[in-house]
C-alpha cells in the first residue's frame, strides 16, 4: 500500500503548512507540546481568548471547517486533505479542544 501524497494532497499539504507556518499562534507552541490532550492550559494567556482568535484566523482563511463547500467558508476537502491539515496543524490543534462538544 502506498502511503505517499499524491501531487494533489502534497500541493494541499505545502499551502497548509505554509500559511500554517505564517499564521499560528508560535508563541504558545512550547506551552501546547508539553500539554497533554483535555488539559490545555497558557500561562499568561486565556486558553478560550488564544482558541478562539486561531478559530476566527482559521475561518477568515477557510480553514476551519474543511469539508465544507466552499460556497459556506470552508474548501470542499477530501477526508485525507482534512487527516493532512490535522498532520500539519500539529500543535495548534489543541486549540481546538476548548469547542469540541463531547
Amino acid at each position: 500500500m502506498n502511503f505517499d501524497d499524491t501531487p494533489q494532497e502534497a500541493a494541499f499539504r505545502a499551502e497548509a503548512k505554509a500559511w500554517i507556518g505564517a499564521n499560528a499562534p508560535k508563541q504558545y507552541e512550547d506551552e501546547l507540546r508539553k500539554a497533554s490532550l483535555g488539559r490545555v492550559g497558557l500561562k499568561g494567556a486565556n486558553i478560550l481568548e488564544v482558541a478562539k482568535a486561531w478559530q476566527k484566523k482559521k475561518a477568515d482563511a477557510g480553514w476551519a471547517c474543511l469539508h465544507w463547500p466552499k460556497e459556506y467558508g470552508g474548501r470542499g476537502a477530501t477526508p485525507i486533505e482534512k487527516v493532512i491539515w490535522q498532520q500539519e496543524e500539529g500543535v495548534y490543534g489543541k486549540l481546538t479542544q476548548p469547542f469540541q462538544i463531547g
